[in-house]
């Protein structure tokens, strides 16, 4: 019985074979091999649009004073006056007196010096009228020649018109010393500090306040050295770019003032290595409801400069390895293209080379995308900034 079991598995190995094979002649075709296609790409594109666009260059900076002076008398004396408004804080207009010198001694200086300038005068027309006796007396007496300076008095009428302008101008130095008694502010400013009280004594080496104007502000923006030529300085009377200047105040509020740009200096931040553009702001401390632009903040700014011809905004999603996009050519592939920035924004890059005016920009993320694989776009859309 055990050696039929072992006869028998073979040959039913072997009459199954004998039937798939009879199975497949009966047949008489091969088996089909069906090619499946690729999926097509779907992509979203952007219509590139060439047009003017107006760059707009971000940058930071540091708030100064657009004059600052400490105050020192020119003059020495007892301080009698001094402003209620002499305190941190206080404001003075141009011209307003803020202390005043004990000036008696300096009043007397020029009612001195005016009793010496009129006897100066005197004399030169005492000198005068003797000047013309003398002609009078050579025409007389003389002999009928030209008379010569020396009696003519030439030299003594020369020594008292020149002793009358010195005294002259010792009277304009004493009305001046005068004026210096009262210290007034030499612009519209507001106090940062003062170190003078009545009855102190006070002369050249005594500072009695320090002052800062308030009718502008300095700030000094780090750009970047390539932004330079976009941004307009102020030649020839031009006004340079305007500036948009913000200051954050806690996590809501936004100081925020417009400005020019005024100069560029021809020195890069030694620590940032980056360019710098002086800007002016006008009534940054505005006494009103609106938050004062300080001097000493820090500073977030947008300079609007100049208007560039023919250049595409391409966002920034769109480009990879810093200079590369894929855009949709006519035959619906994909196609590699290297631009060139002009400048950018946090969200667009302008670009004026690498493509061209109607090119569909692939906008879609592409993941290892292949130079000519066929893609087809949902929709074109031409919003750009």
């Amino acid at each position: 019985m055990s050696k039929m079991k072992t006869i028998g598995i073979p040959a039913l190995v072997v009459l199954s074979g004998a039937a798939v094979a009879a199975g497949v002649s009966v047949m008489g075709t091969e088996p089909v091999i069906v090619a499946q296609d690729e999926p097509e790409l779907v992509v979203q594109t952007q219509v590139a649009q060439v047009r003017a666009h107006q760059a707009m260059v971000a940058a930071t900076g540091l708030i100064s004073p657009g004059r600052e002076v400490s105050v020192i008398p020119e003059v020495s004396g007892r301080i009698v006056y001094v402003s209620d408004r002499l305190v941190p804080g206080g404001r003075f207009r141009t011209g307003e007196v803020m202390a005043r010198i004990d000036a008696r001694d300096y009043e007397l200086a020029v009612e001195q010096q005016r009793g010496l300038v009129r006897s100066a005068e005197l004399e030169v027309e005492m000198e005068r009228a003797r000047q013309a006796i003398a002609l009078e007396e050579w025409r007389l007496l003389g002999d009928g020649g030209e008379p010569s300076p020396l009696v003519l008095r030439e030299s003594q009428r020369a020594a008292a018109e020149m002793n009358l302008n010195a005294n002259r101008s010792a009277l304009e130095r004493a009305q001046l010393g005068l004026e210096r008694t009262e210290l007034r502010a030499p612009f519209n400013a507001t106090v940062l500090s003062e170190t003078v009280d009545e009855g102190q004594v006070v002369g050249p080496q005594s500072q009695v306040a320090r002052l800062i104007g308030t009718d502008n502000v300095r700030i000094l923006l780090s750009v970047r050295l390539e932004d330079l030529e976009l941004i307009e300085l102020s030649v020839d009377g031009e006004e340079g770019s305007l500036v948009v200047v913000r200051q954050r105040v806690g996590a809501d509020r936004v100081v925020e003032r417009t400005g020019r740009v005024a100069h560029r200096v021809d020195e890069l931040d030694p620590e940032t290595r980056r360019a710098q553009v002086l800007v002016l702001v006008e009534n940054p401390m505005s006494l009103g409801d609106a938050l004062p632009l300080l001097p000493g903040a820090f500073v977030d700014a947008e300079v609007r400069g100049r208007s560039i011809e023919g250049a595409i905004a391409v966002p920034r999603a769109a480009i990879y390895d810093g200079n590369t996009v894929w855009v949709l050519s006519p035959q619906s592939t994909l196609e590699r293209r290297s631009i060139s920035r002009v400048w950018s924004d946090d969200t667009y890059v302008y670009v004026k080379e690498g493509l061209e005016d109607g090119a569909l920009l692939v906008l879609s993320p592409l993941v290892n995308p292949v130079e000519g694989a066929s893609a087809r776009s949902l929709a074109a859309t031409g919003s750009q900034p």
